[in-house]
Order: structure tokens, then sequence, then C-alpha cells
């Protein structure tokens, strides 16, 4: 079957390459359909891109990968999935086609955006093994009930087989990346690009949706199968910047290292980051000193959240204060720049612990600090438990346009004068969190953009 992908994602705040997207195509060319790859990313209108590519490729199947539903910022919110319609209505418009949707955005609301879409099909969770199921039996015309994570919209009646999170990862193919869009993603000139090493998250979050979409086991793939990912990217496909699109990077440090040993041994020369926990049992010395010669420039601890002691508790962290400090001391000493984030409003936050964080932050001394102010709630996550205790969401609300989770404890209280009175001694901290129009967000978030992309 002749399938185009298309991924609608226009934000560039981080850049964040379809690799889901590359993945679907690759397994479906390894198994005898046709696959191609639409990037809105660099297109102007993206509306004429879309007709023309059905024009010319005249799929028999179009697939849309609906990665964000919005920004996760209640101060200047940005509902990406509001623009997506606009796309997805082109389509229908040019092609009989059937539309499916897919992608992660798409699997926390798959019944909401199927009816707001007007679109029959979808996949929840990790679609490799999903859609190439659903695409053999629509060719051989065969029933389609019982195929793992698929949703049907059945004139606003949407059925759901559950999906599995236990998709072996490692056995799916390097995916190919259409090289004609890899362009534009050039952050700082250098030609970047994302990568995974494991599918799956342990930790425990209480806002985070990986556990649902991935599960909580790890799910690893050998380092010898990175190590020829990463020769093609940087052999073929010049790729000069790369990051680590794993929920942790680090967990276990084991496979962390040898994927640190697979840089070296083949010489591959990429600047590269990742998402780490500051745990110490995840950061022991011998992974620390191999970062740095493997062609890491940056411990993104970003996924900090607080520096509370009360608040890692109820934020369900894993790691504690001397953890945050010891990690990022450490990382330092061999070279690396470390960037932390605070994520405020969590359950039983209070000014002082506000105070607390931003005061032991100080301690920490991050080449930059990304703070931001109240939490998205999702669907499945235990912030969602805890607003529906509280009463900060009802039963049955429609949590597609965004709804955020603000102790009540600080909501009316001045947090933002306690903010910025921290700014005028740290200006390299990223404090999104005061911005009131999307132009002032974008000049915070480049404080943090720049210690990633290494200006």
């Amino acid at each position: 079957m002749d399938v185009l992908l298309i991924s609608p994602n226009k934000e560039m705040f981080p850049p964040a390459f379809p690799l889901g997207v590359s993945y679907i195509a690759q397994t479906l060319r390894d198994h005898g359909h046709t696959a191609h790859v639409l990037d809105l990313i660099g297109e102007d209108d993206e509306i004429t891109a879309i007709k023309n590519s059905i024009r010319e490729l005249k799929p028999e199947m179009i697939g849309f990968s609906i990665r964000n539903i919005d920004n996760c910022l209640c101060n200047v919110p940005k509902l990406y999935y509001r623009i997506y319609k606009d796309f997805i209505d082109a389509a229908k418009e040019e092609s009989d086609a059937p539309v499916v949707l897919g992608g992660a955005g798409f699997s926390i609301f798959p019944g909401e955006l199927l009816r707001y879409y007007d679109v029959t099909y979808g996949f929840i969770g990790e679609g490799e093994v999903s859609f190439l199921t659903f695409l053999d039996r629509m060719e051989k015309g065969e029933n389609l009930s019982g195929i793992d994570g698929l949703a049907v919209n059945r004139d606003g009646r949407v059925e759901i087989t559950r999906h599995r999170s236990d998709q072996d990862f490692a056995s799916l193919p390097l995916p190919r990346r259409e090289e004609k869009f890899l362009d534009f993603y050039r952050p700082d000139g250098h030609r970047w690009m994302n990568i995974q090493s494991k599918r799956g998250c342990d930790q425990k979050c209480i806002y985070c949706v990986y556990p649902y979409l991935e599960g909580c086991a790890l799910r690893l793939r050998d380092p010898g199968s990175i190590g020829r990912e990463l020769e093609y990217l940087a052999g073929e496909l010049n790729v000069q910047q790369l990051s680590f699109v794993d929920g942790v990077f680090n967990a276990p440090s084991h496979h962390a290292l040898a994927i640190c040993d697979q840089f070296i041994q083949r010489g591959i020369n990429i600047s590269w980051d990742a998402a780490f926990s500051p745990h110490g049992a995840y950061l022991p010395p011998e992974l620390v000193s191999k970062l740095k010669r493997a062609g890491c420039s940056t411990a993104d601890f970003s996924g900090t959240d607080t520096a509370s002691k009360s608040m890692l508790e109820n934020m369900r962290k894993s790691y504690t204060q001397q953890d945050l400090l010891d990690s990022s001391r450490i990382c330092k000493a061999e070279g690396l720049k470390v960037i932390h984030s605070l994520l405020l409003g969590g359950p039983g936050e209070t000014i002082d612990t506000i105070k607390e964080s931003l005061e032991f932050m100080e301690q920490v001394d991050p080449d930059t600090l990304w703070v931001n102010m109240g939490i998205r709630i999702y669907p499945n996550t235990i912030i969602e438990k805890v607003a529906l205790q509280e009463g900060v969401i009802e039963p049955g609300d429609n949590l597609l346009t965004p709804r955020y989770y603000i102790s009540s404890a600080v909501k009316d209280r001045d947090w933002r004068g306690l903010i910025e009175s921290f700014s005028g001694k740290y200006p390299h901290w990223a404090l999104t969190c005061l911005a009131d129009n999307y132009s002032a967000w974008v000049s915070e978030i480049v404080k943090y953009a720049d210690v990633l992309q290494g200006s």
C-alpha cells in the first residue's frame, strides 16, 4: 500500500525531528509498503504542501502524527491541535484516501481528537507493529478488530482496543531520516538530530504520561545497534549535534556507559546532550568521567522540577537535595554544562517552598535554570487524580483544552515578585513563568536553548 505520513509540528522551541514517523515509515518499507514522509516544519504554506504532495503521490492512506497537543504553558498558551485541524481538513478535501491519526499527543486524547477532526481511525501508543497489521488487513479486506491500540470512531462513539507497551523496541529497523528535511533542523547552524536508545520510564513523576504511553519497564536497544545508527547519522547525514530523547538517558547507568563506549570506539565526533536523572545510583563516577570523552556537552537535568525537600516527595521524585548538588558538581568538574528546571505550583507548594527551591539552586549554580509555573493536567496521570480529589477539575471534564494545577497556597500569592527578585542576580536563568506574551517567552527560553546548543 502507498502511504503518506505527515508530521504537522511547527514548534521550534525546542526543535523535534519526527523520529516516530521515521520508525513507522521504515517499518512499512521493510514489509513491502511504500511510505512517503512530509514534514511541515519548514513549509510556509502548509495547506499547499499537503495538497501538492497528495496530488503527486496519490497515496492510498494518509497518516498524521500528532506529537503535541499544546505547549503546556498556562501563561502563554498555544493550542497546536487546533492548528492541525486545517491541515487534516485539507488532506480530506484533496483525497478520498482514509486518514489515520497517531503520535503521543493523539494517544493521550484518542476519542476527543477522532471526534474533533472527524476521522475514523487512530492508533494509541507505539504504532510500528499495529499500523503495519492494520495496513495488511485493509489490503486484504480482513476484519480490523483486536488490533492493539486501534481506536475507531463510529459516528462519534469511539471504540478502543487496549494498547500494549511491551513491543520489542530493539527489533525495530534503524529509522532512515528523510534527508530533504534535515536542513530545517539547524538550531545554531549545525545539523541537529535526535535518537532514542530506550522506551519506557520507571520514574513516578506525578504529571508524566510516559508510563501510560510506553510502560514502566525499560526496553533497551542493543548498544551496537545504537553505534551503527550513530555512524549513519555522522557519516551519511553529517549530523553535528544530537539529542537523546529517552525519558532518562542514564537509567540504567550500565546502558548509558555502553553507549558512551560506542561513541568512543567508533570515533563518532558529534556533540550531544540527554536528559539525566541526578540520582546518585544513575551517575556513578565511571559514567560521568566517560561522558565528556564520548562527546556529551550538556547534562540536562530538565526534569528536576523542584529543589524543596518536601516538594521532592510530593512530586514523587526519586532523588534528594544532596543528589541535585552532587550530580551537578561532578558533571561540572568533568567539563559538562549543567541545566536544571523547576516546575512550580505542585501539590503542597507554598511561597516558602518556592523560595527554598530558588535558594537551593543558587548553591547548585547551573549554567541555566528554566523556571515554569503550573502543571498541565493530562489523563492517566497522578496529578489528574489529585486535581479531581481537590476539585480543581470535575469528573468528565474535557482536558483537551488545557487545564493546570497550581497549589491553592500559591495561586493568589505574590509568587511572581519572589521569582523576579532572583532575575537581576541571575540573568542567565530562563524565567519563562514571568512572560506575559509569546515574544517575552521566547526571549527567556533562548537562554536555555543557547546552553543546550552550546552557544
